[in-house]
């Protein structure tokens, strides 16, 4: 009985999770594949599994492709759904991070600054008394990472900071003095917040960098670049290591944006500044790693120890939030995560960083509930947008086979009616004018450059008015169709909606047009020659524009 409550439940999880769906299916047949894989994602690994093994018994009520799945392979992560925050909460949480750390960039380039004069003053010369005495103290600091103490008196403040050394200084406490040199643990959880939103990379990877880098220029723009070398263990040995590239702007944005932008608003000016207000940690504990930073407890007496090199394993965004909250447009807190501040970014920017095509969408996007309806309608508005573009252009003009049985005996009649001459329609015929879904009748006065040889994608053939395609090139046109079709499961969706969307809509209107049967035909007689012609153009390798 057990088991059947527990049957139940899941069949009845599945139907709710359906009818919120737009394209509610009527019907065991009308279930299709990418159903199961949302069940799949939202439910957990056992629930899933009761509801795949109830479908199993029934198997003559779903479609092929729903077959399949049912005794397919877990394909996803199975993980509890995460939301994307929206692009003005996004937006809040890096200016809050970016205020966090211009607050510690404002506080620690003048004590280094100051140290480094002091450094190179060792008669003080050009120092007031007070920059000598504050020198003196940073030094201290930065070598030793401790502050001026008492030495042993009978005054009972043995080991006690030095209150009288530290004021003529210029600072109230020795925490003051440390805080002056290195970053504390908000400012640099508040930099891993503003790194993964400006790289997309996880947590994780960040947490694992170094402040080793190697630099590129481009000499004609001077725009500089830093490459990363990243790790992630558990891809394995041979994929675990992947170069990262942050770009900088170049110097002619870099003019309109101020100082104040300029270091925070690119992943080049980012990990500069990360690397240079974290240089005084790095030198003082000998560790390169990037996120280091000076923890106020935990050291057990020895303050080198409160060095850190990367943020602790169990540190959340939430951390840095406690005492700043960041406020929403709503007025209420943000609640910040690494998670889904890396989510938003591949939301946003709709492309995978440092995960694969099919990763993006089968483990970021669909399990986003805040962005999967966005990310929806978005594809939706494209794929509307490409086919009002494919049906307002011109339609592929074609041959049929009766005309092309009467042109052996009347072309003048038949070119006529296409609109050619006859020595093009010979051509045409012949196969001499060919490109791949159809023949060119004329090559230098298309839409795309008149005078010139054309130079446009063979796709864009579907919409030329100098395209006319025959029997020929049917078996071409449906495997278009077919192979756009089969990469849009390896796609992004938008990716694939921009790229091929308007080409897809024509392939059918085209289908759609051939004699009853024609498609069918055309699908079983592919040539080996065709299709590798096809897969060259669909990876571009003929395009010049």
């Amino acid at each position: 009985m057990s088991s059947a409550a527990a049957a139940f439940r899941r069949l009845r999880a599945f139907v709710a999770l359906l009818a919120q769906s737009e394209r509610r299916p009527v019907s065991g047949r009308a279930l299709l594949e990418s159903d199961l894989t949302l069940a799949r994602v939202r439910f957990s690994g056992r629930d899933f599994g009761v509801l795949r093994s109830v479908l199993r018994r029934n198997l003559d009520a779903w479609s092929e492709e729903v077959r399949r799945e049912l005794f397919t392979p877990g394909k996803v992560r199975v993980s509890t759904t995460v939301e994307s925050y929206s692009l003005a909460d996004f937006y809040s949480i890096l200016a809050a991070a970016r205020e966090e750390v211009r607050r510690a960039r404002d506080r620690i380039r003048p004590n280094l600054a100051m140290l480094q004069r002091w450094r190179e003053s060792p008669d003080g010369a050009g120092l007031t008394p007070a920059e000598i005495q504050r020198g003196a103290v940073l030094d201290q600091a930065a070598r030793t990472v401790d502050v001026p103490r008492w030495s042993p008196l009978p005054t009972g403040r043995a080991g006690q900071p030095n209150m009288s050394v530290l004021r003529r200084a210029g600072f109230e406490s020795g925490t003051g003095v440390l805080h002056s040199l290195f970053l504390t643990q908000q400012e640099i959880t508040a930099f891993m917040v503003l790194m993964i939103g400006v790289t997309g990379q996880n947590a994780g990877t960040l947490n694992r960098l170094t402040d080793h880098v190697h630099h590129a220029t481009d000499p004609s723009e001077r725009i500089s670049a830093t490459i990363l070398e990243t790790v992630k263990p558990r891809r394995g040995p041979f994929a675990a290591h992947t170069d990262v590239v942050l770009a900088d702007l170049p110097p002619w944005l870099h003019e309109g944006a101020g100082r104040r932008d300029k270091d925070l608003r690119t992943p080049f000016g980012v990990h500069a500044l990360l690397v240079e207000l974290g240089a005084p940690a790095r030198e003082a504990s000998g560790d390169r790693g990037l996120f280091a930073w000076y923890a106020t407890s935990g050291g057990k007496g020895q303050m080198w120890r409160q060095l850190r090199s990367a943020l602790n394993a169990k540190a959340t965004a939430l951390d840095w939030t406690r005492s700043r909250p960041v406020v929403g447009a709503d007025g209420l807190a943000i609640p910040v995560s690494f998670q889904r501040m890396r989510l938003s970014f591949v939301q946003h920017q709709d492309r995978p960083v440092a995960h694969t095509a099919n990763t993006l969408a089968d483990q970021y996007q669909i399990r986003d509930r805040g962005g999967l309806a966005r990310y929806q309608e978005k594809v939706a508005d494209v794929l509307d947008e490409q086919v009002r573009h494919a049906r307002a252009t011109t339609a592929l003009s074609f041959l049929t086979s009766q005309q092309v049985r009467d042109a052996r005996t009347d072309p003048v009649r038949v070119a006529g009616q296409v609109g050619v001459r006859v020595e093009v329609l010979e051509q045409v015929l012949e196969g001499s004018a060919d490109t791949v879904l159809s023949a060119c009748t004329d090559n230098l006065s298309g839409p795309t450059g008149a005078g010139q040889p054309c130079r446009a994608s063979f796709l864009l053939c579907l919409g030329c008015p100098c395209a006319l395609a025959t029997p020929a090139h049917w078996s071409a046109i449906v495997h278009t169709h077919d192979e756009l079709v089969n990469r849009k499961q390896d796609m992004v969706q938008l990716d694939w909606a921009v790229r091929f969307g308007s080409a897809h809509q024509r392939l059918a209107d085209v289908m759609n047009r051939l004699p009853a049967g024609a498609v069918e035909r055309a699908r079983s007689a592919v040539a080996d020659h065709v299709s590798v012609a096809v897969t060259r153009m669909l990876d571009g390798e003929w395009d010049r524009t």
